[in-house]
């Protein structure tokens, strides 16, 4: 149950890939290991994965997300610094996003920023791009999205 109050959660954030935001999968990344919660009265009220992409290296550091009445405690933080600590031996992760704050977070936790285009096409773009739920596939290449302020950011490890 608590897993489908927080993808009504979630499902109500417009910045977070929607697709992806169903009770089942959000409860099969923690399964996995591959996600960390921070719960309150049985709520889920944080969430960050780590979600699996079509290459066999590449994890996605994403749904990075604290509940609006939570936000400014470093949950987020944590969640972010915890899900980074999972990584496996000889994987790498990479995050998207336009929040300032998670930002901020991946560099505090070691990622590089992507500032050009060579650097964004060195991680395959199969799974960096083409998920995207803003832009038509058709319009990704020349994304005017990346690297711009207030725009998609590319950080990896």
């Amino acid at each position: 149950m608590i897993w489908n109050y927080l993808a009504e959660d979630l499902g109500r954030e417009q910045v977070l890939l929607g697709e992806r935001i169903t009770a089942q999968n959000l409860y099969s990344m923690w399964k996995k290991d591959q996600a960390v919660v921070h719960v309150v009265d049985n709520r889920i009220i944080g969430y960050t994965a780590l979600w699996d992409t079509p290459h066999p290296i590449w994890l996605e550091l994403g749904t990075v997300w604290v509940h609006e009445h939570y936000r400014g405690n470093k949950i987020a933080s944590d969640l972010f610094l915890e899900c980074t600590r999972k990584l496996r031996e000889g994987m790498r992760m990479f995050t998207i996003t336009h929040n300032p704050k998670v930002m901020h977070l991946a560099k505090k936790a070691g990622f590089s920023e992507a500032k050009d285009e060579e650097t964004w096409f060195s991680i395959p773009r199969e799974i960096t791009c083409t998920p995207c739920d803003r832009i038509p596939i058709s319009g990704q290449r020349l994304c005017s999205m990346r690297t711009k302020q207030n725009k998609c950011t590319l950080f990896f490890v």
